[in-house]
């Protein structure tokens, strides 16, 4: 992975998102804040099979858990997925939880005892579409140099209007169900039916 994208995923630009020629399209963040309870297992869970079900391979980049207080654990778990679409771009979807005060709780729901996790915590969604993803361009000057034309003057408008719009809906998606999954208020979701 580019380290470009490897960046805080916290981090919120001052100015409106540049489009880089020589690394991909990035993404605004879309963000959930919550506090209450949840099934944390039943969340993971599916947040992972959207990523398989829409043919993303999955991996978790950093996972960090502080030690319990009287309030309860921290946690925080960066997730990444990727996929081809095509032999020059490749889609990134980066998924950012953190969790505070979280504990696990004992709930009788339907005559039946049930552990969910109360927490107060906050989930980020950020995409990015990459571009010559294997660096045919990069071997050589020359190489670079069309590169930098090739996405400036030949296929920009294509690639925000095409791949980068499709991809912001494909995170908007995500970001619905989450908040279904969460049986939030917000929950519907307007554009559920574009890409």
């Amino acid at each position: 992975m580019d380290s470009k994208a490897d960046t805080d995923l916290m981090a919120v630009p001052d100015a409106p998102i540049e489009f880089d020629t020589m690394v991909g399209i990035p993404m605004w963040p879309m963000r959930i804040k919550y506090f209450g309870l949840f099934d944390w297992e039943g969340l993971y869970k599916m947040v992972y099979n959207w990523y398989q079900q829409k043919g993303y391979f999955y991996n978790e980049t950093n996972y960090s858990y502080k030690v319990p207080t009287p309030m309860g654990a921290e946690m925080k778990l960066k997730c990444e997925g990727w996929r081809k679409t095509n032999d020059y771009m490749r889609e990134w979807i980066y998924v950012y939880y953190h969790f505070f005060e979280m504990r696990e709780v004992e709930v009788i729901k339907d005559g039946k005892k049930q552990k969910l996790t109360k927490a107060r915590f906050y989930i980020e969604l950020t995409g990015m579409v990459e571009m010559d993803y294997h660096g045919r361009w990069k071997q050589t000057l020359m190489g670079a140099y069309l590169k930098e034309f090739y996405h400036k003057f030949i296929i920009k408008k294509h690639m925000e209007l095409m791949w980068w719009d499709r991809l912001y809906y494909r995170i908007y998606k995500l970001h619905g169900e989450i908040k279904q999954f969460l049986d939030m208020q917000g929950k519907e979701n307007a554009y559920y039916d574009v890409w």
